[in-house]
């Protein structure tokens, strides 16, 4: 009897084993479809960076990723190529990768799924319980837009890190520079944007996409300069369906967006209205006179003598004249019209923000950026003595022409950016700027030349900046 009861505990045991391993088994298929899907349809690649190690896309955030592209204008979601999450023990909700060719990527770090405990008591605190799963979904969407909004300024950012979008933004900050771009991490969102050209100006538009996403309301009562812009330059003038979310800034409970989807929905409405008008006068002037006179004159005398008393003389006088004129006369005009120079465009030729070369040795501003950063140790929060003197030798060496074209050069104890990047006239590096594990081995010696190379090259783009068109 004991025999055939444990057989039947084994075979039910088997059967669900079964049953589990299939369930997993399609649960992964299915995953992998839903990436060959985003990639498909949106050209962009969703990456697991350690999936051996459990750091994987799960269906839920696979399918809340389509949902936000779906939703999203095509121009703005083609700007971003790859979203991947990073395997590293960083506590940041997201970074954008905006430099050389890491340019349209989203990565997103372990508090994008497992909020911090700083979230979770904030969270608690003003909701009164722990976040849903719906509520930590919508989180990352919202996440996974200001990321891809990070990628869209940086499409709309020339080689000198000049941005027309941003530059127009400029007026719609000042007008109202209170809003709030916090992120609750340990993290701060100012350094985990990477790009040529990128200032806080980026972060408080990427937040103003987002909330246009979640609480479209709220943004047009409270902010409308920034909901125009936004609805006008990145929605090209259409609203958002939009998700719900709980912030934790005080607002509560969202409605998102204004429950009209963009331009991705079920109806396709193309206009296409094509004129073109081609002027072209080509008037060619060429005069050509040719005047040919020939004249020929032939006298022919002949006498003939017989012995006849009769003498015949003969006497032909030919005279041939030929006069023959031949006039040519082609008038062809070319006449270019350029283009009218737009007033409002100063080229970079004509800046007259370049700055002064002095006539004494020249250093820029060197500042230390939170030197408070947590999750590094005490040593290595402030800029390392031996970067410091690599700044300086740089700066001898090279001449001003070139140098007084680096305003500032500021160190920030963070890892989250892999070697530096300039904004400007601005050069940010980073604790991997000195400490990455790629060449921690190396002594000091070895260490400040690669230094110099990475610096070298940040203060070129600052050089580009103000000389680009030279």
């Amino acid at each position: 009897m004991n025999t055939k009861k444990h057989l039947i505990i084994y075979l039910l045991l088997l059967s669900f084993f079964f049953f589990v391993s299939s369930d997993l088994s399609f649960a992964t298929e299915a995953e992998e479809q839903l990436k060959t899907q985003i990639y498909d349809t949106y050209g962009i690649t969703v990456y697991d960076d350690d999936a051996a190690n459990g750091m994987s896309w799960s269906e839920d955030y696979l399918k809340a990723m389509i949902q936000v592209f779906q939703d999203m204008p095509e121009s703005f979601v083609s700007t971003t190529r790859m979203v991947y999450i990073s395997s590293g023990q960083e506590q940041f909700e997201i970074k954008y990768n905006g430099y050389n060719e890491e340019f349209g990527i989203v990565q997103f770090g372990i508090e994008a799924f497992s909020p911090s405990s700083y979230y979770l008591s904030e969270f608690k605190k003003i909701y009164k319980t722990e976040p849903s799963s719906q509520d930590k979904i919508n989180r990352f969407k919202t996440m996974l837009v200001r990321g891809m909004a990070y990628s869209f300024i940086q499409d709309k950012t020339d080689t000198f890190g000049k941005s027309d979008l941003i530059q127009s933004y400029q007026a719609v900050y000042a007008d109202n520079p209170s809003f709030s771009t916090k992120v609750y991490c340990l993290g701060d969102e100012n350094y985990m944007v990477v790009a040529p050209g990128k200032n806080h100006l980026w972060t408080d538009l990427a937040f103003a996409v987002a909330q246009y996403c979640t609480n479209a309301a709220g943004l047009k009562k409270d902010y409308p300069k920034r909901y125009e812009f936004v609805r006008e330059n990145i929605f090209e003038g259409n609203g958002v369906a939009g998700w719900p979310e709980k912030y934790l800034d005080g607002t509560g409970q969202t409605n998102g967006g204004d429950g009209n989807s963009g331009s991705n929905t079920n109806t396709n409405t193309n206009t296409n209205t094509n004129t073109n008008t081609n002027t072209n006068t080509n008037t060619n002037t060429n005069t050509n006179t040719n005047t040919n006179t020939n004249t020929n004159t032939n006298t022919n005398t002949n006498t003939n003598t017989d012995s006849d008393t009769d003498t015949d003389t003969d006497t032909d006088t030919d005279t041939n004249t030929n006069i023959n004129t031949n006039t040519n006369t082609n008038t062809n005009t070319n006449t270019d019209t350029e283009p009218e120079i737009d007033p409002s465009i100063t080229p970079i030729d004509d800046r007259t923000d370049t700055p002064t070369i002095p006539e004494d040795s020249y250093l820029p501003v060197v500042s230390q950026l939170n030197s408070e950063a947590e999750g590094l140790e005490a040593s290595k929060r402030n800029m390392p003595d031996g970067m410091k003197k690599a700044i300086k030798e740089v700066f001898k060496e090279l001449d001003k022409y070139f140098t007084t074209c680096t305003i500032g050069i500021n160190y920030m104890p963070t890892t989250d950016t892999c070697d530096a990047f300039s904004s400007e006239g601005y050069i940010f590096v980073t604790n991997n700027s000195w400490y990455a594990p790629s060449f921690v081995s190396l002594n000091d010696d070895t260490r400040a030349k690669r230094f110099k190379q990475i610096l070298v090259r940040e203060m070129t783009n600052c050089f580009l900046y103000f000389h680009g068109s030279k």
